[in-house]
């Protein structure tokens, strides 16, 4: 199904069967989020700078690369960042997990969960936490590591901590109009929840966008984020990286295309991928989804393997986020996971993290910058 964006009558039909739960999740949410706006719960509010990473949609907005770019910004700025992560689908239930001492040190995957690690490798200067509990996490991040800024990934809709600035994402390709909340739709909250929203980020931007379609987009987020200001991203990709048993090492982009390959992943847009792999100039003989955060086992690769002998492929590809989770398997067959980085047509959001930092600052929205992952 074109989740929340139905095709045909078939889908159309499914989306009518399932939008009367949506109006029970809605309300769920409506009263959540009143029960912090009348008192019942109760906010907390951090020592320190916090800025808030989210979507008003469900997954696949570029989310992790754009928190890594933030981070590295402000690091760069000599400011100690701490980067806190819920760690969702993570095998372990350990608490407060320090995915990344800031010092090049990290925890094994499994505890700290998959995007957690994908930040902290690609970010060492960071700290990085991961645990659904993160008013403690914070507070660990500030008096154990002495951290002056917190980056919260994806919590636009964590209401029982205070930011500074909330950043939401918007994928250039959605069609937020014609979408519905779920389990009908991608849409979290009803787009009127836009409003509380300091940014809006439309990501994915395409090299050539559609300049009739961005302005209709930017219109759109305007009407319901009057006050929030608007940015875009690029995420392009930036190089290959082995994360078999084979070898480590990072080939660049131009050196796999005209091959052919078997492409593997559990992210929550799949063929997403698979149209980046044919913009890149691979030929995808033989494919294989898991769902969204899957946790790799060698029972998976015994699969794998036997697809990637009946296609012939010449190796496998994947994506970084599900990269992280293969080196304990010990695969002696190529694997070739794609690396991004972010890159700022306009600059940055304008983030004045003010005196509550020793170290505060902003980016000039002219200023254009990239960042890795």
């Amino acid at each position: 199904m074109s989740w929340g964006n139905p095709k045909n009558n078939s889908e159309r039909i499914l989306k009518g069967v399932f939008s009367p739960l949506g109006a029970f999740y809605g309300f769920g949410n409506l009263l959540h989020r009143l029960s912090y706006s009348w008192g019942i719960n109760r906010k907390n509010k951090m020592s320190v700078p916090v800025i808030s990473v989210g979507n008003i949609t469900v997954g696949g907005t570029g989310k992790t690369p754009v928190v890594i770019s933030i981070a590295q910004y402000f690091i760069a700025q000599g400011i100690k960042t701490a980067i806190i992560s819920r760690g969702y689908k993570r095998p372990s239930n350990e608490g407060v997990v320090v995915v990344g001492n800031g010092r090049s040190n990290f925890q094994d995957v499994s505890v700290s969960g998959d995007e957690p690690m994908l930040i902290a490798q690609s970010v060492p200067e960071a700290v990085v936490l991961s645990s659904p509990d993160r008013v403690s996490a914070c507070k660990k991040a500030i008096s154990e590591f002495g951290c002056k800024l917190i980056i919260l990934d994806d919590a636009f809709q964590h209401y029982k901590l205070e930011r500074d600035i909330d950043i939401v994402l918007i994928d250039y390709n959605d069609d937020l109009v014609n979408d519905s909340l779920l389990p009908a739709g991608r849409l979290r909250e009803p787009l009127s929840q836009l409003k509380r929203a300091t940014h809006v980020v439309i990501t994915k931007l395409p090299e050539a966008p559609d300049q009739k379609k961005l302005v209709e987009l930017r219109s759109l987020i305007t009407e319901y984020a009057p006050l929030a200001g608007i940015s875009t991203c690029r995420i392009i990709p930036k190089q290959w990286r082995n994360v078999s048993s084979t070898g480590n090492e990072c080939l660049p982009i131009t050196a796999l295309r005209g091959r052919e390959t078997l492409a593997f992943c559990g992210i929550a847009r799949p063929n997403s991928f698979k149209s980046l792999l044919n913009d890149l100039g691979l030929t995808v003989i033989a494919q294989r989804y898991f769902s969204d955060h899957h946790w790799y086992q060698k029972g998976d690769f015994a699969n794998l393997r036997a697809m990637l002998k009946e296609s012939e492929a010449d190796f496998f590809v994947t994506t970084a986020k599900d990269g992280v989770k293969l080196r304990h398997l010990d695969l002696d067959v190529p694997v070739y996971a794609l690396d991004l980085e972010t890159v700022w047509p306009e600059g940055m959001p304008r983030m004045d993290i003010g005196s509550k930092s020793p170290n505060s600052t902003s980016q000039s929205s002219g200023e254009k910058s990239k960042s890795t992952k």
